[in-house]
């Protein structure tokens, strides 16, 4: 199974320099539910990842595609700078992701 990422352009370049070639820069939720419906269709994509400000324009289709119980592919969310910033919840959870950020970290 092969990974997509789905995201900004650091993101999007980042993920293809360490080997993923399914990438798309996202241009708006449009763009994104375009993308992430031609995904989840394909039956080599097993991981998505999303950036979360991505998956914040979609958060309705996102909760409905979780809902349909399918377990490929499995979509990611990509804690972003615009979520670090703003304080906004991480859905991946802070404290498991915060340590290597020295947010969230006990010690």
């Amino acid at each position: 199974m092969k990974m997509a990422v789905l995201g900004d352009e650091d993101l999007v370049w980042g993920m293809m320099l360490a080997g993923i070639r399914k990438a798309r820069i996202t241009k708006g939720p449009d763009d994104t539910r375009e993308a992430l419906n031609e995904w989840l269709r394909s039956p080599e994509i097993g991981v998505i990842l999303l950036a979360g400000y991505a998956a914040d324009q979609v958060r309705p289709f996102l909760s409905t595609v979780r809902k349909s119980r399918r377990l490929y592919p499995l979509i990611i969310e990509i804690r972003d700078e615009s979520r670090r910033e703003s304080n906004q919840s991480d859905p991946v959870g802070s404290e498991r992701m915060g340590g290597t950020h020295g947010e969230g970290s006990h010690g």
